[in-house]
């Protein structure tokens, strides 16, 4: 949709040498390729974006990929090159304000790539684009595996709700409003915890799904303001990067009910779903 106006061709290249079927991490995956398309749709002002995908090595039971986004964006400065996956860096302060953005969701897409046990990089040149690649271990599906498997379980089914979504990154915001939209549900957005208490106080919702980390004001504290004024009646579901006992136990504090860790297992996210 963005590429579309901002008039920017969207291409995909699959290698025919690429197995249709492999097993892996798809919600992983997925969040890795829309973080770096929307990478370079961000940066890209004219000209096309391509994702490519290759096989990189074949054995009995592994295929290791290779995906590759490429851009026709402004480049980034050999310099930069090195740091431009840590956190809250980006190639050049001009570009940010122009831009906009932290340089954040690079930092993602480098943790997922490693926990797919792959590695992330980039190429590029000042003026010439840029190009992200990741490579990403598959197993090959087994016939005899498949017959002696349990059938996969139905997702619950759950009754179309009103969800206010407070999460203040585009892509994952994307991801979200895709998984419940598809499952009939109706969704407003917050950009962060301030925006979310007054949404909240605007109109009813039947759950929250509470980004923890959010500028402005948290999650947690976003939380306990809502809590102060409606109660416990409605759920309030916590999406969290980290899961150590710490960090669950300030959620519950807080005045959440439960809480799901990032990237969001949209199994589990419907399972608390047909909770409410």
């Amino acid at each position: 949709f963005q590429a579309a106006e901002k008039r920017i061709a969207l291409n995909c290249n699959v290698e025919p040498s690429v197995p249709q079927c492999l097993r892996g991490d798809p919600t992983r995956l997925r969040q890795i390729i829309i973080n770096l398309v929307a990478n370079a749709l961000k940066f890209t002002t004219s000209g096309s974006i391509e994702v490519a995908v290759r096989v990189e090595s074949v054995t009995a039971q592994r295929v290791l990929l290779s995906f590759h986004v490429t851009d026709s964006g402004p480049g980034i400065p050999p310099d930069k090159l090195e740091t431009i996956f840590d956190a809250f860096s980006q190639a050049d302060s001009s570009i940010t304000r122009r831009f906009g953005g932290t340089g954040l969701g690079l930092t993602i897409c480098r943790d997922l790539v490693e926990l797919m046990g792959g590695r992330i990089r980039v190429e590029s040149q000042p003026g010439r684009g840029s190009v992200f690649s990741f490579t990403a271990m598959f197993t090959m599906p087994s016939g005899e595996k498949r017959e002696t498997e349990p059938a996969r379980a139905e997702p619950p089914v759950c009754t179309p709700l009103r969800v206010l979504i407070a999460e203040d990154n585009v892509v994952n915001q994307k991801i979200l409003m895709r998984i419940l939209q598809t499952s009939g549900h109706s969704v407003v957005v917050a950009e962060d915890g301030l925006q979310a208490v007054a949404r909240f106080s605007e109109s009813p919702f039947d759950v929250v799904l509470m980004d923890v980390q959010m500028p402005r004001m948290d999650g947690l504290q976003a939380t306990r303001q809502i809590r102060a004024t409606a109660g416990r009646e409605v759920p309030i579901i916590g999406v969290t990067a980290g899961a150590t006992p710490a960090e669950l136990a300030a959620c519950f504090e807080a005045g959440m009910n439960s809480c799901i860790t990032k990237p969001v297992d949209i199994s589990r996210l419907q399972e608390l779903l047909a909770r409410v």
